[in-house]
């Protein structure tokens, strides 16, 4: 897998190249004027040209850093997360109104909103199925047991499942529009007829068609390989943030609610019934280790904190003072002077 990403970086960088040398060499960068002005114009941009521009940024930015970083340079993974999401969305956002997708939605919105519902109802049914599984496999206890995990994990099932169609998805998709760039190629280096009364396309417009689909591919390329890396590291890691997911949502209690002892930090505890408790205890591989014991449930200790007294009863050469928890009924003098000085609160 990292060959393989290595060789499209590889060969992505090589048509960046290409493309920018095939675009600057019909149209010099800067003018024989001693100004050095820039000899460019973004008047004739579209909407797309900009967006195309911060693609083609942030994808060569990923290729520096990546040369960099196997010079050992240290990058901060919030700025590593950063350029992976604007790379992604920025592609994502080219595709549709490169493709006019939005188009496509608009003209047929109630066959797509009908196919999203049955689809997401189907993968709701599977997800809710995949959570009662994996709740059954970590604690050997039905899955009823734990309802707020269950709703929980049905949901996370649910955008796994998204994650999981969209990671078979992202070969074919990127197939496509390598086809789609080729045949664009195509038409591009295709000479005008001879004939005169045919209207052949304009140059510049196959050229702008081009470009934008190289770009889109650029795009495509990296957006992949962001995607399934990104897959990848969620998959090795699921189990143990499943089980974090298991305890921060249905254990509450600690051993001594059951009169167990362990001698395990940060052990919880979840009923199952009135004599039978599920036990999750911190493990430095698995996250988490799930035992089922007896519970003998304890009484709830009740504890008082000292209290400062409140009630003050002053004379001239004397004061009584009353604790905070006497009643009313005990002292029902309140907001009141009494013999002859002092307040009783």
């Amino acid at each position: 897998m990292a060959i393989i990403s290595i060789l499209i970086l590889f060969f992505s960088s090589l048509l960046l190249f290409w493309f920018l040398d095939k675009t600057f060499s019909a149209k010099p960068l800067f003018t024989k004027n001693p100004k050095l002005k820039i000899n460019y114009s973004f008047k004739s941009w579209e909407f797309l040209d900009y967006i195309a521009l911060i693609v083609t940024i942030s994808t060569a930015t990923f290729v520096v850093l990546a040369l960099l970083i196997t010079l050992d340079f240290s990058l901060s993974k919030l700025f590593a997360k950063a350029l992976f999401a604007i790379i992604c969305l920025s592609t994502l956002a080219f595709a549709i109104f490169h493709y006019r997708i939005h188009i496509f939605y608009s003209s047929h919105a109630t066959t797509v909103n009908l196919l999203a519902a049955i689809s997401t109802l189907i993968i709701t049914l599977m997800a809710n199925s995949i959570a009662d599984d994996f709740l059954v496999n970590f604690t050997n206890v039905d899955a009823t047991q734990f309802p707020s995990a269950q709703k929980t994990f049905t949901f996370l099932g649910v955008i796994g499942i998204w994650l999981y169609i969209g990671m078979y998805a992202s070969i074919p998709i990127y197939v496509l529009v390598a086809i789609n760039v080729f045949f664009n190629v195509i038409k591009t280096q295709k000479k005008p007829p001879l004939d005169v009364d045919s209207c052949p396309t304009q140059p510049e417009h196959n050229n702008q068609r081009f470009n934008r689909g190289f770009i889109l591919m650029l795009g495509v390329s990296y957006s992949v390989i962001i995607y399934l890396g990104v897959v990848g590291s969620l998959a090795s890691s699921a189990e143990i943030q499943l089980k974090k997911i298991l305890v921060f949502s249905s254990f509450h209690l600690p051993p001594e609610a059951c009169d167990i002892t362990t001698s395990i930090p940060n052990t919880k505890i979840a009923l199952i019934s009135d004599k039978k408790a599920v036990i999750a205890k911190p493990d430095r591989e698995l996250g988490y280790v799930f035992t089922t014991e007896d519970c003998k449930i304890q009484s709830v200790k009740v504890t008082r904190k000292n209290s400062d007294p409140i009630h003050y009863l002053k004379d001239d050469n004397r004061q009584l003072i009353a604790p905070k928890n006497i009643s009313p009924i005990s002292c029902p003098i309140k907001y009141c002077s009494i013999l002859g000085s002092g307040l009783c609160i």
